[in-house]
């Protein structure tokens, strides 16, 4: 709409150029850790051609990526902008060829995990070369990127996102 308004503002009849105007919200991240009792999830969504020039086929159930970012961008966030997103020739963003996507949440996992590996806690009352001041959940570390988010996540939000991740058992 404050495109429309800018171009109106010209008052000129001539159509040889285009005006776009776009407002979003600085990117912020959000870190944590996490782990994986399940051989079959990934770290981030795992896709393999189905044999030569095949379509691609996803592996596991799902992924870490998967089941945190949704959580966060919809419960934490108030859902993420995609007013800016700029579509391409044939009005789908998810096309590949061009469009530029602004609003998104983008998981960063520290190191590289296999699809078959679990990531679990030490048994609890296991031996620590730390002294208990020290001693803190362990896991693998994460961030997510989230960018143009409706609204910046309170700390009470972030407590209900992480309540809701730990509480999913879609796949037991």
């Amino acid at each position: 709409r404050l495109a429309k308004w800018i171009v109106g503002l010209d008052g000129s009849s001539d159509k040889n150029y285009s005006t776009h105007a776009a407002v979003w919200r600085k990117p912020f991240h959000v870190s944590g850790k996490y782990t994986k009792a399940r051989r079959d999830v990934s770290q981030t969504p795992f896709y393999v051609p189905d044999g030569p020039g095949g379509t691609m086929i996803k592996k596991g159930l799902s992924s870490v990526e998967e089941e945190i970012c949704p959580v966060l961008a919809k419960i934490g966030c108030g859902e993420i902008s995609k007013e800016n997103n700029e579509m391409c020739a044939d009005n789908d963003v998810t096309s590949e060829g061009g469009s530029v996507v602004y609003g998104m949440c983008k998981f960063h996992a520290s190191g590289r995990e296999d699809l078959d590996v679990r990531m679990l806690l030490p048994p609890a009352g296991a031996a620590s070369n730390r002294c208990a001041e020290e001693e803190e959940v362990g896991g693998r570390p994460f961030v997510c990127e989230v960018i143009d988010a409706h609204r910046m996540p309170s700390p009470y939000d972030l407590t209900v996102v992480t309540e809701v991740i730990n509480r999913v058992d879609t796949y037991k």
